[in-house]
């Protein structure tokens, strides 16, 4: 029988487990091992359309950029468009399968076209999406 289980997530991040484990007398230990920081940037521009690859990628950019109205918002799935529409974003590209960037990317090449787009991303990111996108787009 399971007494105890650790998770690299934090506690408030796995609410479900928490009480699962809660209720059946096992102990959780919750703790995220990686950290996040956000890098300063300044825009020379106003992108198209920016995408958004994580909930995280979104909260890091809006904390120091504003969308501005022409602006068209795209993300890789439904978890990380819902939490935008949670904060008031009107998402206008959604990919169908997140856990597929590259399927997401090929949708998102036929829906972005020529416009310039605005991936915020972490540098260890794979790039799945810019690396799609011709040169010089992204």
């Amino acid at each position: 029988m399971i007494n105890s289980i650790f998770i690299s997530r934090a506690l408030q991040d796995v609410p479900k487990l928490a009480a699962y484990c809660s209720s059946h007398g096992i102990k959780l230990q919750a703790q995220s091992l990686i950290r996040f920081e956000a890098i300063s940037t300044q825009l020379n521009f106003i992108p198209d359309v920016v995408f958004f690859s994580s909930i995280r990628a979104a909260q890091f950019y809006l904390a120091n950029h504003v969308l501005h109205d022409s602006t068209a918002v795209a993300c890789i799935g439904e978890t990380t468009q819902k939490k935008l529409q949670e904060l008031g974003i009107q998402v206008d590209f959604t990919g169908k399968k997140s856990g597929d960037p590259e399927s997401v990317a090929h949708e998102f090449i036929q829906w972005v076209g020529q416009r310039k787009v605005l991936i915020p991303c972490s540098d260890k990111s794979n790039r799945s999406i810019a690396s799609a996108l011709p040169s010089g787009q992204y």
